[in-house]
């Protein structure tokens, strides 16, 4: 067996050989940084994603009166974005039936859908405007007729007002 020598440090020969530990390189700290930077932004997607399920659902009246009154911003210039209009109208109010009364309506087209809500019984009125949006979306969106600007509106206003008359009274604070 050989004897270890002692160099100028008063070491032995085996203190020579040296390194950095892999926590210490640069490689490392870049690594650990880009991590924690991807932990902070999935942390923020995650309290986003929480923040938005959150919120109070929007019941059925508030989001189709929502959808009326975009309507409203429709200039109704043109034939195709009056027919736009009233199949927005009719898809509304049969969305607003199927989520307000649980009905089956979504499917429907519009003749039916008067038939489904006679057959449920429904005031005479609310059938009547019913009627009248839909009678006035058939010679728009088959017929091809020009319908006055103030015809939709007129239509987007009695939609609106079919939606205020069916709100259930004690929920009309919301």
């Amino acid at each position: 067996m050989t004897e270890l020598q002692l160099d100028e440090r008063d070491l032995y020969g085996i203190y020579s050989t040296w390194h950095i530990p892999f926590w210490q390189t640069t490689w490392f700290f870049v690594l650990a940084c880009s991590c924690a930077v991807l932990i902070a932004l999935l942390a923020l997607v995650l309290i986003i994603r929480w923040w938005v399920k959150r919120r109070v659902p929007e019941l059925p009246w508030q989001k189709a009166l929502r959808l009326c009154g975009a309507l409203h911003a429709v200039p109704c210039q043109t034939r195709e974005e009056t027919k736009k209009v009233y199949g927005s109208l009719t898809d509304i109010l049969k969305e607003y039936f199927a989520e307000r009364y649980e009905y089956d309506t979504r499917g429907k087209t519009d003749t039916e859908l008067l038939a489904y809500l006679k057959e449920k019984h429904f005031t005479q009125d609310v059938l009547e405007d019913v009627s009248a949006v839909v009678n006035g979306g058939y010679l728009i969106k088959f017929a091809n007729q020009d319908a006055l600007k103030e015809q939709s509106r007129a239509h987007i206003a009695l939609c609106e007002s079919i939606i205020q008359r069916t709100i259930p009274a004690a929920k009309t604070k919301s």
